[in-house]
């Protein structure tokens, strides 16, 4: 018989993190950090990973993204620490939004989605005044089969050649669920029932290859888990490796957008459930998914 050629998930169990969720003690600190920075007005995005094999940024990038350096490494251009602000944030997101395309993007986000331009008003205010998803059924609007591509930032060495990358996920329907600790408990006294939506990614492997949202109608912001598959050095790979994130929703005319934060990084997303379409749009990449 011909020898088997080992595929992308016969490789070893995904690596375990101290700070991975269910059974983190550390998942709700790490929220809350974000949050506090975020109302603080003292924003940063420090080791953010470049992609490239060259390991975390320590300086601005080069090209369109020589801008971004800042609110990517956390450190101005005499390589002080330098803290964003929520307007910082949004005008960063808004403009990539509504005019930035990578190498192979044909038209930008706003474009694509069909939701038309944003302002950094949209943006202030959910991060001014910040909003959980009070009714249910909020992320059913998210629901479907996402099928898209990621456009990563140019490398610099070639910062006109495209860096895209096939993208599948599945976001099913928003499900019930009741609190496992007896104390977690809502304004009335009962145990919470969350609102839950699990998401899967059928390309990647075990662990991680699911992930979750979550919310709660007390909640000021909607929150959830995101298995990462990164190279973080070149003859190395931690598979598996978790993104807790944050996030803050808001609508536009027919579209709905949430701002998700994590440790390393910020995007802005939105849905057109009239077009069928959408993206993220990040401090150096695109998301475009048609979503069925």
């Amino acid at each position: 018989m011909p020898r088997k050629v080992p595929g992308p998930c016969d490789k070893q169990s995904p690596r375990k993190y101290p700070d991975e969720y269910p059974g983190d003690d550390r998942f709700t600190e790490i929220l809350q950090e974000m949050l506090r920075k975020i109302m603080q007005d003292n924003i940063d995005f420090t080791g953010h990973w470049l992609g490239d094999g060259s390991g975390y940024a320590s300086t601005p990038l080069a090209g369109d993204a020589a801008k971004l350096g800042k609110a990517i490494t956390g450190r101005d251009a005499q390589n002080q620490p330098h803290p964003l602000s929520r307007q910082d944030v949004c005008k960063l997101l808004v403009e990539r939004f509504n005019t930035g395309k990578n190498p192979g993007m044909t038209q930008t986000n706003a474009q694509f989605s069909g939701c038309g331009q944003l302002t950094e008003a949209d943006c202030s205010a959910a991060l001014t005044n910040p909003q959980g998803f009070t009714a249910p059924h909020n992320w059913d609007k998210w629901k479907g089969s996402h099928r898209g591509t990621w456009y990563d930032i140019p490398l610099p060495n070639a910062p006109a050649t495209p860096r895209r990358f096939d993208d599948e996920a599945r976001w099913h329907d928003e499900r019930e669920v009741e609190a496992n600790d007896a104390t977690d408990t809502d304004s009335t006294g009962q145990r919470r029932r969350y609102r839950f939506q699990d998401v899967e990614w059928p390309n990647r492997c075990k662990e991680a290859s699911r992930g979750w949202n979550q919310s709660h109608p007390e909640v000021g912001y909607v929150w959830g888990w995101d298995p990462k598959e990164l190279t973080v050095r070149p003859a190395a790979a931690d598979r598996g490796k978790v993104g807790a994130h944050l996030g803050l929703p808001f609508s536009k005319g027919d579209c709905h957008y949430i701002i998700w934060f994590t440790q390393t990084e910020v995007f802005l997303e939105s849905i057109n459930p009239t077009t069928g379409k959408k993206t993220s749009t990040g401090l150096t990449g695109f998301g475009q998914w048609a979503v069925s």
